[in-house]
């Protein structure tokens, strides 16, 4: 049933996303997108605000109708993203894409083409919580992604124990372990 619902949804939609992924570095090269650090969902900043930088591999499919129109100027194109909290609260960054172009296929028998895009984003993170990316063309999402921001570790930490139940540790002595070694035994 998903292969059918996924059929249908491109029928509807003359533009698509294959592939909307966090990762932590994408390129593409030669129409494919090379992804490192991809799919995580989870940060955990050492302090809170930080700006963390990462990256976004992207995907697109649309019919071939769509691109001829597009490249002839009679219908827009505009793409972009929007970062939220999950309960709507949105965060005023943009993440920019790299360069988009696409040739239109040569093969007589074509009926969509797909293209690759790099986005590249640094947000400035203040809360820990849960958020979600969107992926949005001509004003409609077509895909999204969620992360969550993490509580910081050393933070917890320092809430969680007041100042008079707080003792920095002693120093500990360096354990001395002694090493035996046996002698070679000789071959008489």
């Amino acid at each position: 049933m998903p292969s059918s619902s996924r059929a249908q949804t491109k029928q509807e939609k003359s533009i698509w996303a294959t592939c909307f992924l966090l990762c932590d570095y994408v390129q593409v090269a030669g129409g494919k997108l090379s992804i490192l650090g991809g799919g995580w969902s989870q940060i955990s900043p050492e302090i809170l605000p930080t700006r963390h930088s990462f990256m976004i591999a992207v995907r697109l499919g649309m019919s071939l109708e769509t691109a001829r129109a597009i490249k002839a100027g009679d219908q827009s194109f505009e793409f972009g993203t929007r970062v939220s909290y999950d309960d709507g609260r949105t965060i005023g960054e943009e993440i920019s894409a790299g360069e988009i172009s696409w040739d239109l296929p040569e093969d007589p028998g074509a009926t969509e083409l797909t293209f690759t895009a790099p986005f590249a984003a640094e947000l400035e993170l203040t809360e820990p919580g849960r958020f979600k990316i969107e992926l949005i063309v001509n004003d409609e999402v077509i895909s999204h992604a969620r992360f969550q921001v993490m509580e910081p570790v050393e933070q917890v930490a320092a809430e969680s124990s007041s100042p008079r139940e707080h003792q920095p540790s002693k120093p500990r002595k360096p354990r001395r372990i002694k090493a035996q070694s046996k002698e070679p035994e000789s071959a008489d």
